[in-house]
Order: C-alpha cells, then sequence, then structure tokens
C-alpha cells in the first residue's frame, strides 16, 4: 500500500513541475485544486499555507498576503524562525517574551538590524491579529482574544521596554479578568 503523502509534500511536488517560475494567486490555486483531488476533504488549506510552504521552500511567490512571511536572512533566521506565536494569550506572551529577550540582545550589541527585523515581526503579528479580529469566519470568542492580542502587540511597539509591566497590570484588570479568565 502506497504511503500517503502530506500536504506540504503534494504542495511541492506539484511546484517542482513549475521549474522555478513565479507563483501567483492563478498557480495558487491550481495547487489547491491539486491538493483537493489527491487529498479529499484533508486537502482542504489556506491560500496563504500553500504560500508560505512556497516561500519557505525557496519559490518566488508574487501574491501580497500579510499571512505570508518572506525568509530572513541568516543570522537572523534561524533565531526568529517560528518567534512570533498567537494562537492563544498564553502562547502570545511566551513568543512577546523570546522576542524581547532577541530584541534586548540586539539593542546591546547596537545591533539595528536585528532590532527592526523584531519591530517587523511584531508589527505583523499585530496586522494578522487585527485581521482575525475582524473576521465574521472566526469565531467571537477567537476574535475578542485576537484584539487582545492585537492590543499587546501594539503596546509592545510603543514600549517594549515597559511592556511586561503593562501586561502585569492588563490581566490584573476586572475587564480581562473578566473576559478572558
Amino acid at each position: 500500500m502506497p504511503e500517503k503523502k502530506s500536504k506540504k509534500e503534494s504542495i511541492l511536488e506539484f511546484a517542482a513541475a513549475q521549474e522555478g517560475k513565479p507563483f501567483g494567486r492563478r498557480e495558487i490555486r491550481k495547487i489547491q485544486a491539486y491538493l483537493r483531488k489527491q487529498l479529499g476533504t484533508s486537502g482542504q488549506i489556506s491560500e496563504s499555507y500553500v504560500a508560505q510552504v512556497l516561500v519557505d521552500a525557496g519559490g518566488v511567490i508574487n501574491y501580497p498576503n500579510p499571512f505570508v512571511s518572506p525568509p530572513t536572512e541568516e543570522p537572523y533566521g534561524s533565531k526568529l524562525e517560528g518567534a512570533l506565536r498567537f494562537e492563544n494569550l498564553r502562547v502570545t506572551e511566551k513568543s512577546i517574551d523570546r522576542l524581547q529577550n532577541l530584541y534586548a540582545e540586539y539593542l546591546d550589541a547596537q545591533d539595528r538590524r536585528g532590532t527592526v527585523l523584531i519591530r517587523q515581526l511584531i508589527s505583523k503579528g499585530r496586522k494578522r491579529a487585527l485581521i482575525l479580529a475582524a473576521s465574521s469566519r472566526v469565531a467571537l470568542k477567537k476574535r475578542q482574544e485576537k484584539a487582545e492580542i492585537a492590543r499587546w502587540f501594539g503596546v509592545w511597539l510603543d514600549t517594549p521596554d515597559l511592556f511586561f509591566d503593562w501586561l502585569e497590570i492588563r490581566k490584573a484588570s476586572k475587564e480581562y479578568r473578566q473576559q478572558f479568565l
């Protein structure tokens, strides 16, 4: 019995036939159709997932989307890969803590490129969280959580040195406890 391919493997298999040509929305939709044909209902994936797999594999994308991150050059790429996560409030707090530590490291080393990349990453996270918070396709509770996360990212961007003091006060507030605890 042949081994079932993962979504990622199927995307890369289809993309190999492109022979280095750029991927636009039309090509990404063709890949989505291919996955549905190959994998049935488990082949339902977003355009942004396909685009991100292609970018991660070195593909050239002509597809502007706030959910697709271009690869980051080294030595930053390996440190920042997967650093921005905001599935829920707990994960977001850990993610911001990790990014804050890297930000402080880059500040101490007077590494302007590193600090700019961290700020861009958090700004992109804020934009993504705002998009999810505004989406009627997302459950109300999750939209409220994403709005809160966007707020966290905004406060960090305004005052990174004070963020965790602010967060402690925010989490102790009556409004926060009623809504999220």
